[in-house]
């Protein structure tokens, strides 16, 4: 290898290492991305944890909550990719696909609501705080 191809490759490292943290922390501001994946800088600010999932059924007016077995643990499968897919890339996913099979499962609710529940650190405390983010499906 010749010294120019390795000065060459050694810029592109150093760029690399200089630009990725930069990107890092904003995909983690903008998209809530966790900071533990994709080989991130900040993984130990929060713990390692999946968001929680909950299901609210509308009911005379009102979201109540219903409890998985009613809901379906037949898909529980879906929930994970969810969850999974959302402790990566943050607020870039959302349940879509889950309300959609739990809509068509229950043809006799107007609407769910699925509450998302993140988790994230408090800059004003330097805790640990959660979210819940609510996303309305009506048919």
């Amino acid at each position: 290898m010749s010294l120019a191809l390795k000065k060459r490759v050694l810029g592109i490292a150093l760029l690399v290492l200089t630009v990725w943290p930069v990107g890092q922390i904003a995909s983690t501001e903008l998209f809530e991305t966790s900071p533990w994946k994709f080989a991130a800088w900040g993984m130990y600010s929060l713990p390692d944890s999946r968001p929680g999932v909950r299901i609210e059924v509308e009911a005379v007016g009102r979201f109540e909550k219903r409890p998985w077995e009613e809901v379906g643990m037949d898909l529980a499968p879906l929930v994970r990719r969810f969850q999974f897919l959302r402790e990566y890339l943050g607020l870039l996913v959302q349940p879509d696909a889950l309300a959609e099979a739990i809509l068509e499962r229950h043809p006799e609710w107007p609407a769910i609501t699925i509450v998302v529940q993140d988790l994230f650190l408090d800059p004003e405390t330097a805790l640990i705080a959660s979210v819940d983010r609510r996303i309305v499906y009506r048919r």
